[in-house]
């Protein structure tokens, strides 16, 4: 029987502000969530056997209203949600984001 994971405190999608970390370039930066360490990597068990963490985050960092990079692992107390959501601007802006990379790998 799979142990449940425990629930995440952010989902896909959901904008955040990295609001711990001050030594990080991205402390104070708003962002959006990627996912967590657990459906990144879609096993449920890391190499040692235990379950995947819930708790730490991949994010895209937004700097002037754009993603500027993707960056891991952020711990759910590093991040705050903001108040405002719009799942469809945050799809755009990660869209945007992805051509502009795949652009310059081209």
């Amino acid at each position: 029987m799979t142990e449940k994971l425990p629930r995440q405190k952010f989902r896909r999608l959901t904008f955040v502000k990295v609001t711990r970390g001050e030594r990080y370039r991205q402390f104070g930066k708003d962002a959006i969530v990627h996912g967590s360490y657990a459906q990144l990597n879609d096993d449920q068990e890391d190499d040692i056997g235990s379950s995947a963490p819930t708790e730490f985050y991949m994010i895209y960092v937004i700097e002037d209203g754009v993603v500027i990079e993707e960056v891991g692992w952020y711990g759910e107390r590093d991040l705050t949600a903001l108040k405002t959501q719009d799942k469809e601007k945050a799809e755009k802006m990660i869209d945007q984001y992805l051509g502009i990379v795949s652009d310059d790998i081209e």
